[in-house]
């Protein structure tokens, strides 16, 4: 999904020419989720005589998101770190109708960015991210997959159903400006 995040700068350094730019660098971020999608997928391997895979499309309607990064100078244009990203309340809407609360997502990343003098005042950055994303099962989702199980118990099926976490990858990219306060 796509992210507007309002960053607040935790300990920077105060000044933006190039040769203040080093150590560590700390950015909160509070933002939420304004578009994207996927594809959900049920799968079964081994005897799946009460299920069939299937693939349905949706659209992300999560809110809120929460994000830390920590990022170390490598020189005065090129900082990188790692990051988490929190989803307290992951929502979608499939394409077929119907809203699914699935749980929250944890994302963590590793993240490359330049950072560019603009002016003596401003600053332009632009960064790549990627990592893997954590989905721990809630409402809707722990319910199908508690009754999946049952389902498969009750009709005497050797199954494994797996109940989460579930892992997938994430990448994104951003630009941003700073300014001196």
């Amino acid at each position: 999904g796509v992210t507007l995040s309002f960053v607040v700068w935790l300990f920077a350094s105060p000044a933006f020419a190039q040769d203040a730019r080093e150590g560590f660098v700390g950015v909160g971020r509070v933002g939420f989720v304004f578009a994207g999608g996927g594809e959900a997928e049920t799968e079964c391997d081994g005897d799946c005589g009460l299920f069939a895979d299937s693939d349905e499309d949706y659209d992300d309607e999560s809110g809120a998101m929460l994000g830390m990064d920590f990022m170390g100078h490598v020189n005065e244009n090129l900082r990188l770190g790692g990051g988490l990203m929190f989803f307290p309340a992951t929502e979608i809407d499939f394409d077929d109708g119907g809203d699914y609360d699935a749980g929250s997502d944890l994302a963590t990343q590793f993240i490359i960015e330049g950072v560019f003098d603009v002016s003596p005042t401003v600053a332009l950055a632009v960064r790549g991210q990627v990592g893997a994303m954590f989905l721990f099962p809630d409402d809707d989702l722990e319910d199908d997959v508690e009754a999946i199980d049952d389902a498969c118990t009750g009709a005497a099926l050797e199954s494994d159903v797996n109940e989460g976490p579930y892992v997938g990858f994430t990448f994104g990219g951003g630009g941003g400006a700073m300014g001196r306060t």
